[in-house]
């Protein structure tokens, strides 16, 4: 006999379902779907995650509310020098003729295109005394020895001191500044040297270091005084861009440092000579006239709070205000502003923090 519909195994299929979803509720109950349970264990899960961050708490933020409501947010203190890179130009002296006033017949000679003439150096040789190249402020114009004074004197003095001699720039030409010469001279093969320097053996250069762009004498000539050598314009300035404040900053370009002028040159003559011998110098002119990089550092750095942008109200430039913890008003000046912070010189104590909501009733003094 043919079985029921009932009978059938898709419907005992069904019957054994709905049994599994509806136990513990009668049979007489509606069926409940899985879908249904589905919903209702996510429900279950975000309700425990709700209960449970109640009940396990997360860490406070870095602005935390104070007494009454108010945001307030933790003060730290760092120290700052203000370290960035700034394009900075050239400036260069005219091409220059260099003369002698000695006489005598051209033993030998550093001369050549493209070469490099530095102070100190003896870039000629006449009959059997070595001439003597140095970058003082203006060319010398008298022989020199103990006893001299004078302007002249300190500049031969400042050019000794920066190639490395120990002596007094006092514009006197006492024994130490004679021994200065002494060893100079000695080292360039005067035998015997006096101490004396004869401004006609002296030839001066516009800079520490100058590049020969043509030469007027060769070995064999007999010279009588006059040009031996025209130069390209030296080293005599650096120029910095932009418009930051550079009042109390220094310019450091490797291991040398100098003081920022305030019309934004750095003139230093041992900086511009660490300059000039880099080859960046080079670099930046071979396309015409371009500029280098040098760092910039404040020349004392500073202690500042780092505090929220927000924080500071009543800004004019760069100075403005801050409400410290206790309340009080504290006048700041900005130094700098960088991802978040800002930095600030406090007029007196650092609080340890201060509102993020100072209102708009305060007014900074």
């Amino acid at each position: 006999m043919q079985g029921s519909p009932a009978d059938s195994p898709t419907a005992r299929r069904g019957a054994r379902d709905n049994d599994v979803v509806s136990k513990g509720g009668g049979r007489g109950r509606p069926g409940v779907t899985a879908a249904t349970v589905g919903i209702a264990v996510v429900a279950l899960v975000a309700a425990g995650t709700v209960v449970g961050a109640v009940l396990l708490g997360q860490d406070p933020p870095a602005s935390v509310a104070a007494p009454g409501g108010a945001r307030v947010a933790p003060v730290s203190v760092e120290t700052y020098d203000g370290t960035r890179r700034a394009p900075a130009t050239p400036l260069l002296a005219e091409p220059t003729t260099l003369t002698l006033g000695a006489f005598g017949r051209v033993r030998s000679s550093a001369c050549a295109p493209g070469a490099v003439l530095a102070s100190g150096s003896s870039p000629l040789v006449l009959d059997d005394r070595p001439m003597l190249a140095l970058a003082t402020a203006a060319p010398l114009w008298r022989d020199l020895d103990v006893g001299s004074r004078g302007q002249d004197v300190t500049d031969l003095q400042t050019e000794l001191a920066r190639l490395g001699h120990a002596v007094s720039v006092d514009g006197v030409y006492g024994p130490g500044t004679r021994a200065a010469v002494r060893a100079v001279l000695a080292g360039h093969g005067v035998a015997r040297p006096s101490g004396a320097l004869a401004s006609s053996d002296v030839m001066w250069l516009p800079a520490p270091e100058v590049t020969v762009a043509t030469c007027a004498v060769a070995v064999g000539d007999a010279f009588a005084g006059g040009e031996v050598a025209t130069v390209g314009g030296g080293l005599v300035a650096l120029e910095i861009g932009g418009t930051d404040p550079v009042e109390g900053w220094v310019a450091r370009f490797g291991d040398a440092a100098a003081p920022v002028n305030p019309d934004r040159t750095v003139t230093d003559p041992a900086f511009l000579a660490a300059v000039a011998a880099s080859p960046m110098l080079n670099w930046s002119q071979e396309e015409g006239p371009g500029t280098l990089d040098l760092e910039l550092a404040l020349a004392e750095p500073v202690q500042v709070a780092v505090v929220p942008p927000a924080a500071v109200f009543g800004l004019t430039a760069d100075r403005g205000c801050l409400v410290a913890d206790d309340g009080a008003v504290r006048p700041v000046r900005v130094v700098a502003s960088a991802l978040g912070q800002t930095l600030v010189e406090v007029d007196g104590p650092v609080p340890d923090q201060v509102s993020l909501d100072p209102g708009d009733d305060l007014t900074c003094p």
